[in-house]
């Protein structure tokens, strides 16, 4: 993940926490939401802008912010379970 880093940003959020539906945001004309085995696309401005906002929320409540993913990552690859 250093190497990575700037270009690939990775966040980690606590699940217990906060919780996300996977979607993906195509810039401001078009999301898509995964529902179970087929996505659903949206081209509203309105539903697009809410998932714009709660995708910073959660970028915003990171517990791991990306600069700091490549040390954790390595910390979890070391712990014995």
């Amino acid at each position: 993940l250093d190497d990575l880093y700037p270009t690939f940003r990775l966040f980690l959020y606590d699940g217990r926490m906060r919780y996300s539906i996977p979607y993906t945001i195509f810039g401001p004309y078009r999301a898509a939401i995964y529902v179970g085995d087929m996505y659903l696309v949206l081209n509203a401005t309105q539903p697009i802008r809410t998932l714009t906002s709660h995708f910073d929320n959660l970028i915003r409540a990171a517990d791991v912010n990306a600069h700091e993913a490549a040390s954790f990552t390595r910390k979890l690859a070391e712990m014995r379970f």
